[in-house]
């Protein structure tokens, strides 16, 4: 199986499903392991309170939801 450079969309959400907190940007990436860093904030630049959010990393025809546990 070949591996293939592809772009990267994480998003982060709440519990709720209309609650988008933040939409990270996109980036191409070659294939490989990456590490992703949220300094826990929204779209807007607040700081989030404490509580369960989701990651979701969508790249080509794939997507993988994950879940976070921000602690203040």
């Amino acid at each position: 199986m070949a591996s293939i450079a592809t772009s990267l969309t994480p998003i982060i959400s709440g519990l709720m499903k209309s609650e988008r907190n933040r939409k990270l940007p996109d980036k191409n990436l070659p294939p490989g392991e990456y590490s992703l860093h949220w300094d826990g904030k929204n779209d807007s630049g607040q700081i989030l309170s404490s509580g369960v959010y989701f990651a979701r990393l969508a790249s080509g025809g794939r997507s993988e939801l994950i879940k976070l546990v921000l602690v203040r």
